[in-house]
């Protein structure tokens, strides 16, 4: 997993964020957070800087020796800031690409909870392996956002990892912030 992902998924989530109109869902799908916020007021257009730091790893479950393999790679993750720079268009802006965040039409995942009031937001997706697989997945994020600014926390936990044994997980810790920094960069 990259520390990107992590990044895009808060962005993508904020874009469709409303400053004026609060939402509220419980078990809603893909499609009903669209709707619920597709005439909202999403991030304002322009250069951004992104920063998504891993704050922990954590695998509860897993036998000594697939943790000591999985520790190896979690190492060069956490701790780490990743700084991307991107422009956000007007039509991006006012169209937030959702499949991003959460694949093609929905691909497997529900929200638990989606509130978004007055600057705060507060999330729960569970999505299911693709394929009809064993595993699954569920990000929790919380944090506030605006036009020109967002700091939003999440905990992703994934379950039913390949060969696992029944009971292992792996639970990522991140953070994500994001400024508007200017006018898009010409060239």
């Amino acid at each position: 997993m990259k520390v990107k992902l992590l990044g895009i998924a808060a962005f993508v989530l904020l874009a469709g964020c409303s400053k004026a109109g609060n939402v509220d869902l419980k078990d809603a799908t893909v499609d009903d957070v669209v709707k619920a916020t597709v005439n909202s007021k999403t991030i304002n257009p322009g250069q951004w800087s992104v920063s998504t730091e891993v704050i922990s790893v954590e695998m509860p479950g897993l036998p000594e020796q697939q943790k000591a393999m999985m520790s190896t790679m979690t190492k060069a993750m956490v701790g780490k800031k990743q700084i991307n720079e991107s422009c956000v268009t007007k039509e991006q802006a006012e169209k937030p690409p959702t499949e991003m965040f959460s694949g093609k039409n929905g691909a497997g995942c529900s929200f638990d909870k989606f509130m978004i009031d007055n600057g705060e937001m507060n999330a729960v997706m569970k999505c299911s392996a693709p394929g009809g697989g064993s595993g699954a997945m569920t990000m929790t994020m919380a944090g506030q956002f605006g036009g020109d600014s967002y700091d939003i926390g999440s905990d992703m936990t994934v379950s039913g990892m390949g060969a696992s044994p029944a009971g292992a997980a792996m639970t990522v810790k991140s953070r994500s912030t994001g400024t508007r920094t200017g006018d898009c960069k010409t060239g």
